[in-house]
């Protein structure tokens, strides 16, 4: 039998959550003998959380907590066709694999697929969809002119809603040493560079959950900021690494949002900075929903006419 998926989940330190993620593909409706699950941790598992699963799992240590370092070792040890990425703290649908399988079988040209997902937050018991209810799925040439749908569509470039095909991770993987914190951004951008053909299925096939953890829903003004930073250091290293223009007309929407948020925040980043970044902006412009730009005017304006009122506001519009 074909192996079609690996699921990679790289842990930090959330062996509860992982269980519950490991239990979420314990649920799957596909035939259990067409993925494999890959582990990549860096701390003692004290439980055997491991055992009695229905799929086969193999888990791996690795020596730094960096979150690329699990997504290298976990791409270069993947067996299946597509990865299938898994935050640790994120579910699957019970009908994720088997609707990604559906979706591959339909269009085998796909290269990327990102799907929609619900909320749930932490101790909440999550609500699943009881059908594959939306039938369309749509496909976007990634070299085309225009992508301003797919990049409305694709939900907040989370890993957990991400599959990519094996062979393509796997020959540009490289390409991650030192990624800091924002692998969501990074995939997305990896598939616009690297996927000639991107799927978008509206189904909500993951269940993301909220948490006190996370840094959008965090009142500490410290965390926020230090998170700001590295995703600015993240994005200007990426204008290095890809080349394409849809890859870096996001690249450039990003850096312009982030540098507006770390200055309505009172972070350390001038004004000078946003207007660099609104005119690398300028050439994409036309590329994105009258959604994204309507927000990213909004939070510029609120960046510059009070970082005070903006340090109140800011957790409760990212949430």
């Amino acid at each position: 039998m074909v192996l079609e998926f690996t699921v990679l989940i790289a842990s930090h330190d959330r062996e509860n959550m992982l269980n519950q993620a490991l239990d979420s593909l314990d649920r799957q409706t596909i035939d259990h003998k067409k993925f494999e699950v890959i582990v990549v941790k860096d701390y003692d598992i004290k439980s055997k959380i491991f055992d009695n699963r229905s799929f086969t799992i193999r888990v791996f240590d690795s020596d730094i907590p960096a979150l690329w370092k699990k997504h290298l070792i976990g791409v270069n040890n993947a067996h299946g066709e597509y990865i299938c990425l898994l935050d640790d703290d994120d579910l699957f649908s019970r009908f994720k694999l088997s609707r990604l399988s559906a979706d591959i079988k339909a269009n085998e040209k796909i290269d990327f697929i990102a799907n929609s997902k619900s909320f749930f937050s932490d101790g909440e018991d999550p609500v699943d969809i009881d059908s594959i209810n939306i039938e369309g799925s749509d496909t976007y040439d990634s070299k085309s002119s225009d992508c301003k749908d797919l990049f409305n569509k694709i939900p907040w470039y989370n890993c957990s809603s991400m599959t990519i095909k094996r062979s393509i991770a796997k020959e540009h993987i490289e390409k991650i040493e030192g990624t800091i914190n924002d692998l969501d951004t990074f995939w997305f951008v990896f598939a616009l560079e690297y996927c000639n053909y991107i799927l978008y299925d509206a189904n909500k096939l993951t269940l993301y959950r909220r948490h006190k953890l996370g840094v959008s829903r965090s009142n500490d003004l410290s965390k926020l900021c230090n998170y700001s930073q590295k995703a600015i250091i993240n994005l200007t290293r990426m204008k290095d690494l890809f080349l394409t223009t849809n890859a870096r007309r996001l690249i450039s929407y990003n850096t312009c949002e982030w540098n507006a948020k770390a200055r309505s925040l009172g972070c350390v980043r001038s004004r000078k900075l946003i207007v660099s970044s609104i005119l690398s902006l300028l050439p994409f412009i036309r590329s994105f929903s009258k959604k994204w730009i309507m927000a990213l005017l909004a939070l510029l304006m609120v960046s510059f006419i009070s970082v005070k009122i903006a340090q109140n506001v800011y957790p409760r519009i990212y949430q």
